[in-house]
This record gives C-alpha cells, sequence and structure tokens, in this order.
C-alpha cells in the first residue's frame, strides 16, 4: 500500500576535525506505483557538533525539503530545525529545541498554505538488551510539542505523545545451543575456530536463545491539545494502520475520513500490540500478534471504536538483526480493504 523506496545517504563522521558528523540523504518513494504523480521525494541534511558546552551535550541542526503523495494528503514542506541533545545516563536522554516549518497541503482537493514553528521536547528511556531485537526490559518514548501558526486565522496547538514497549523472556533452552557461545549482539560465534576466512564462524543463535519465547507488549497514546482537529494542519494529526502501527489495515486507514472517503486524521491516538517470538533454530523464529488502534477527532482516546488486526509472521535472523516477514488480516475491514496485507522489514516490530 506504500509502494517501494529507494534511498541514497553519505556520511561525514568527523567533518571539521572534532567529531562534527555530517548526514545527507536523499530518497524517492512509492516507486511501486505507475502513476508518476504518486512518488514521494525527500532530502535532508544533518549537523552534529558534540560535546558543546558540557560532555554528552550535542548540538544538532536539520534541514530537509519533502514532497510526497499519501492517500490522506499531498505535501510539499521545507523543515528546519535547532536542538540541544543531552545524554544523562547509558540509557536515559533528552533534547529541547526550536523547529520551523513552510508548507503547503492539499488535502480533498483543498489547499493549504502553513507556517508553522515549534518547540519540540523529548525524553526516551532505554533499557532494554538489543536495539533490533530486545528479548527484556523497558523502552519509554515521551513528546511534547507546542505549535505555533504564524500564519492563517488558526491559533497554536500542542501534540503530546508516550510510547511504551516492554519484553520479558518466557523461557529459555540453553542447553540446546550448539557451539560455543555466541555474540548477543551479532550473533556470531566468538570462539573463532570454526570460521571462514574471516574467523567469525557461522551464524548462530546465541547461547541461551535456542528456543527462547518473548513476550513483547507495546502501548502508544496521543493527544492534540488546545485545537480541533480542523484547526490542525493535516501532517500534524494522528493517523493509524500499517506495519508500523495496526497491521492488517492500510497505511493511515483508521479514523475519521473526509468527505471523499480519505483518510482526514484526528487529535487523539491510541495503539496497543502484544506479540509473542517464540526463537526456533539457529536462524529462524515464529510470531503471532494482536494490534489494535484508534484515532478520533473528538478529542476522547478510543471513542471511536478499535480496529484490530491479528497475524503471524517468520523471523530470519542475521548478524545485523533479524529480518522479519508478516501476514496480517484486519478483523472489521473498510470497503475495497485487501484481507490480508503482508509487511516486509528489519528488526522486530517494535
Amino acid at each position: 500500500d506504500e509502494g517501494g523506496a529507494l534511498a541514497a545517504s553519505w556520511t561525514h563522521r568527523n567533518l571539521l576535525g572534532g567529531g562534527e558528523r555530517l548526514d545527507l540523504r536523499g530518497e524517492v518513494g512509492r516507486i511501486a506505483n505507475s502513476d508518476l504523480d504518486s512518488l514521494s521525494y525527500a532530502a535532508s541534511l544533518g549537523l552534529r557538533f558534540p560535546d558543546v558546552w558540557l560532555r554528552d551535550l550535542d548540538l544538532r541542526l536539520d534541514l530537509g525539503a519533502v514532497s510526497e503523495s499519501l492517500d490522506a494528503y499531498d505535501r510539499d514542506a521545507l523543515t528546519g530545525g535547532l536542538a540541544l541533545e543531552r545524554r544523562f545516563s547509558e540509557r536515559l536522554s533528552g533534547s529541547a529545541g526550536i523547529a520551523l516549518e513552510v508548507s503547503r497541503i492539499v488535502q480533498d482537493g483543498i489547499a493549504q498554505d502553513y507556517r508553522l514553528f515549534s518547540l519540540p521536547l523529548n525524553l526516551v528511556y532505554d533499557g532494554s538488551d538489543h536495539p533490533l531485537d530486545p528479548r527484556a526490559g523497558l523502552r519509554l518514548a515521551a513528546r511534547l510539542e507546542p505549535v505555533g501558526v504564524a500564519s492563517g486565522d488558526d491559533g497554536g496547538f500542542a501534540v503530546a505523545r508516550v510510547a511504551a514497549s516492554y519484553y520479558r523472556a518466557l523461557s529459555r533452552r540453553s542447553s540446546a545451543a550448539p557451539g560455543p557461545p555466541g555474540d548477543p549482539l551479532l550473533g556470531r560465534d566468538s570462539g573463532g575456530g570454526q570460521g571462514g576466512a574471516d574467523g567469525l564462524g557461522p551464524v548462530r543463535a546465541p547461547a541461551g536463545l535456542w528456543g527462547e519465547s518473548v513476550l513483547a507488549g507495546r502501548l502508544v497514546l496521543g493527544r492534540i491539545l488546545g485545537a480541533t482537529a480542523d484547526e490542525v494542519p493535516p501532517d500534524w494529526r494522528f493517523y493509524a494502520g500499517g506495519g508500523g502501527s495496526v497491521r492488517g489495515y492500510p497505511f493511515q486507514s483508521i479514523g475519521p475520513e473526509t468527505a471523499a472517503g480519505t483518510p482526514a486524521g484526528g487529535t487523539s491516538l491510541l495503539e496497543a500490540s502484544v506479540e509473542l517470538r517464540q526463537r526456533i533454530g539457529e536462524r529462524w523464529g515464529g510470531v503471532v500478534f494482536v494490534d489494535a488502534g484508534s484515532v478520533s477527532d473528538q478529542g476522547a482516546l478510543g471513542s471511536e471504536g478499535l480496529a484490530v488486526g491479528v497475524g503471524a509472521g517468520v523471523r530470519w535472523f542475521t548478524p545485523v538483526g533479524p529480518v522479519r516477514f508478516d501476514l496480517a488480516t484486519p478483523l472489521d475491514p473498510g470497503d475495497g480493504d485487501s484481507p490480508v496485507q503482508l509487511y516486509i522489514g528489519i528488526g522486530q516490530a517494535f
């Protein structure tokens, strides 16, 4: 439903000799569609200055340009931002900054121009044991972003979003793990005695993971304060549905619709997921999952009713993390929705 994408990036990790990092990226999306007008384009520049004024305090500059064509809206925008990022500990970090956006958005055939400025505040805690394949721990991410509208009759608003994920290993059969202990991050034989020319050996299930079962859960709450849905630009509203949201439903399809039947977005968001992950062998695993979500333009979480999707998937474990293949079906599909959605990605779904 989103099509393919082609992206290229270039990074310089020591631009001025003091560890400054420059990231340049370009992307063309939705290339599976036959209509060239539906292609999406994006370009971005990020520049990070480490340890400004204090150790573990970074200054980041971001510039971007995007032209995207989605079912919900068409958007052309220029963005810029300046932020201070602080690592308080190995697991806790936060940021505060200022951002600007100039955009033209077309929704339901109506074009509107926006000039916005915002003050994004972020706090992130990552207590999990692995970035791509967590088996234990808790992750929390909170964001509050007051937004001012510099043009038009609409006033300001604030976007609040909190996301939490929890992981717990239910069982282990470490005695069945073949070979010497592996690196828990790379999944490789760390003994070096049975490898190829690189001396790393074949990709193996890390010790203690052979036959392991993991229960994973995710909860996301979002709310837009100080404005109704019509007063909020379409790209700032909440949407649900798709691979990173509620599997089984098309991208952005859950929630209110415009008069033309396209996604309208809302001012409140509720998403929840439960997934049982089972390691089967050295390279393979399986999952079963239930996803649910709701988007409302009335301000009450869950007031529009939950959309629920169920499914199962396969995991292929590689040295850089699992590759996932998921099949999901919606329990209450909309008119014209496919009965099955296929998702492919790197890393676990959450």
